[in-house]
């Protein structure tokens, strides 16, 4: 499962992944997750990081003017 922490969940925007995240290891202890989030700077992120099997920074997109 690749997994963002922000955006995700409707009722919680904000950390929603996180909470999913702990969901999903309560239901399944044995799926992998990869924690995908272009945010490192929030607590809230460092603990979704730790729990999670793997982590990718997603890339941050400039537009051109």
């Amino acid at each position: 499962v690749f997994l963002d922490m922000k955006g995700i969940v409707r009722y919680d925007p904000e950390i929603g992944g996180l909470r999913l995240l702990k969901d999903l290891r309560q239901l399944n202890p044995t799926q992998k997750i990869c924690a995908v989030s272009s945010k490192t700077f929030d607590i809230n992120a460092n603990e979704f990081f730790r729990m999670a099997d793997d982590c990718k920074k997603k890339p941050t997109y400039r537009t051109r003017v």
